[in-house]
């Protein structure tokens, strides 16, 4: 980390005011933006601070991903021989084998693997959901492990669940307030932890009073699925007689740092209740298109003051995709050009720099002065002209494909010209490879 002077840039600040400055230099002074303007003004004020030239690429805020799984890493290319008609049977047929599957190395290499790949699009920050039953206490010492050696900034949970039994369930909960607490005493200023949970048709009642009584116990958000599929409404009916959201507003499980996931069969009924909390509701458009359980109704809770933000759910990662993703899904299922325009300008440019400030108690998120450091260049050449006001455009249809050359986190440079400093990515992919072998190997062996 130095201070540093980044010059002949187009920066794009995701502010509301002066969002747009064509071929400007920003200052950087430790971690955190000092100032835009003119680089000969800054440079003649600060004459031996270190230059980098941007060389007219576009310089943004770090990408942010609010729900991945970075233990899906391996699940790329891992051929499934079985039909899968419904999304339940997705789960115990793919990614509940998947999970049971992972030792530690290989929990340690696929979230390597995963965050050297979201270096490379310009991610700056994860919030994942991590699983392996096979190896739960101390798995998220590993996770962070991999975080530190690539100096991303994350944010990690546990999921837990009964689908493993009592001592499964009962270890993911010790899990996440061991880590918990463990946060509360290493400094680790890139690392945040939140309570996982999966979904509430595999928690119990008793689990969930317990995830609860833990996590109210250490302060904590939580970070879980909810109405993925019409399954886990459904059984919330059947299992409990009441709505899905009653499950976790009677716990008190919906706060301001608590993250909830896809929300497709979310009953309108439900929408207050996250809103009310100020729960973030992460949408993840490729995933659900891809499991085939629907389009979350994104218009319909962002008018009814949902917090809305975005994350891959492990199927990329580019967050970018994502981003170019949500204005097409909305308006194929309403059936009208730009319905999701507004909503994905307000998740992308606010709530995405919200949700991460909150959580780590710095201002992250966007090109201005007193905000971290976590920066990336893209190289883009415009075929139109760039402006305040089509900005935006030119980030879904023609930036969100560009080449990432420079990635720069809390005011350490990561990646420069394309290339990742301090890391050895050919032993790391090869490593990654031999092991997602054996994982496939025990895939098949599981019932």
């Amino acid at each position: 980390m130095t201070d540093a002077i980044i010059y002949n840039a187009n920066i794009v600040t995701f502010t509301r005011e002066n969002p747009y400055h064509p071929g400007k230099a920003l200052l950087i002074e430790g971690h955190k933006i000092k100032e835009i303007g003119e680089y000969r003004d800054i440079s003649k004020r600060f004459p031996k601070t270190r230059r980098i030239n941007a060389q007219n690429g576009f310089l943004l805020p770090g990408m942010i991903n609010a729900h991945t799984h970075l233990y899906s890493t391996f699940a790329r290319g891992m051929m499934i021989e079985v039909a899968i008609p419904t999304f339940p049977k997705i789960l115990e047929n793919v990614w509940w084998k998947l999970d049971r599957a992972l030792t530690e190395e290989d929990c340690y290499y696929s979230a390597e693997v995963g965050i050297i790949e979201s270096i490379r699009h310009g991610v700056t920050t994860i919030i994942d959901h991590h699983s392996s039953p096979q190896f739960i206490e101390g798995s998220l010492d590993v996770m962070a492990q991999a975080f530190q050696k690539t100096a991303v900034r994350g944010v990690l949970s546990y999921e837990v669940s009964d689908r493993n039994g009592l001592a499964g369930a009962e270890a993911g909960i010790e899990e996440n307030c061991r880590f918990l607490k463990k946060l509360e005493t290493d400094s680790e200023p890139l690392l945040r932890a939140l309570f996982g949970l999966h979904a509430s048709f595999t928690l119990s009642d008793n689990t969930l009073d317990k995830c609860a009584q833990a996590g109210h116990d250490r302060k904590a958000g939580f970070h879980f699925h909810l109405a993925e599929d019409r399954i886990d409404t459904e059984d919330s009916w059947q299992q409990y007689g009441i709505p899905i959201h009653e499950r976790f507003t009677q716990r008190e499980i919906f706060n301001t740092k608590s993250i909830v996931a896809h929300g497709v069969h979310l009953p309108e009924e439900s929408f207050p209740a996250l809103a009310d909390t100020k729960t973030t509701l992460v949408h993840n458009p490729q995933s659900n298109m891809n499991n085939a359980v629907g389009c979350t109704p994104l218009l319909n809770l962002y008018e009814n003051n949902v917090f809305l933000c975005l994350g891959t759910d492990g199927m990329t990662p580019d967050i970018r995709e994502e981003i170019r993703c949500i204005p097409l899904i909305q308006s194929h299922h309403h059936k009208i050009p730009g319905a999701g325009l507004a909503v994905s300008k307000t998740i992308v440019l606010e709530n995405q720099s919200k949700l991460v400030s909150n959580l780590f108690g710095n201002s992250i998120g966007l090109i201005a002065p007193g905000y971290q450091a976590d920066l990336i260049i893209l190289d883009y050449s415009p075929p139109t002209p760039v402006d305040e006001h089509n900005f935006f455009n030119h980030l879904i249809w023609g930036m969100s494909r560009s080449k990432v050359n420079f990635v720069m986190i809390d005011g350490r440079i990561i990646m420069k010209d394309g290339h990742l400093i301090g890391i050895d990515e050919q032993r790391i992919y090869e490593r990654g490879r031999e092991l997602a072998r054996d994982v496939w190997e025990r895939f098949k062996k599981l019932n």
